[in-house]
């Protein structure tokens, strides 16, 4: 388990939190069971380098000074409308032996055969919520698509969880469908016409 050493911050208006970024430190809260709210900051380079290497679905340890270490997992970042830039991050204290609900991100491998085809992938969803043991979740989970044909839909329902995980939605909602691109139809809808044209003055 990564260790985060964060620091309690007393000021969290705007102001102050734009120092704090302009310093190098990006603005935290923690919440949980059995704790209140506390506002505290991280390290705007060791929380990227974290985040990184091991995602959001982490299991992390924080060290404030003079306090028992609180195990979390990154609840929610906020990024600026433009770029890159942290802004806040949202850390929300667990427990190893009860389980939690978390977005996975969906990983597609494959897509360079539909490529190859011709063939476009048409994606509905990004990720899907799961429940598991903290230290279960997946950081992402893939979904290969190489064998896809025009007309075929990949639903929840198909997805190879590991064990203890458990999806929440809807088992019925699609993940990627494969089309032909809009240009082929357009031309084939030419050619029809103008075969039905021909028809007539014939």
């Amino acid at each position: 388990m990564e260790t985060i050493k964060i620091e309690r911050r007393t000021k969290t208006n705007s102001n102050a939190n734009a120092r704090l970024r302009k310093g190098g430190y990006l603005p935290a809260s923690v919440y949980g069971k059995g704790m209140e709210t506390e506002s505290v900051s991280i390290k705007m380079e060791e929380f990227r380098k974290i985040l990184n290497k091991l995602g959001r679905n982490a299991v992390l340890s924080l060290e404030i000074p003079s306090e028992e270490p609180i195990t979390v997992m990154i609840k929610e970042i906020q990024n600026a409308p433009l770029g890159r830039e942290f802004l806040h991050v949202d850390f929300q204290k667990i427990s190893l032996t009860e389980e939690v609900v978390a977005d996975v991100g969906i990983k597609v491998i494959g897509i360079e055969v539909l490529d190859a085809n011709k063939l476009i992938l048409v994606r509905q969803i990004d990720v899907i919520s799961v429940k598991a043991y903290p230290q279960d979740i997946p950081e992402s989970i893939e979904i290969d698509v190489s064998k896809m044909e025009v007309g075929d839909t990949l639903y929840i329902r198909d997805i190879k969880l590991p064990s203890g995980v458990v999806i929440e939605d809807d088992p019925e909602h699609g993940i990627v469908s494969v089309s032909e691109p809009r240009v082929r139809e357009a031309a084939d809808e030419g050619d029809s016409v103008m075969d039905n044209e021909s028809q007539e003055e014939a």
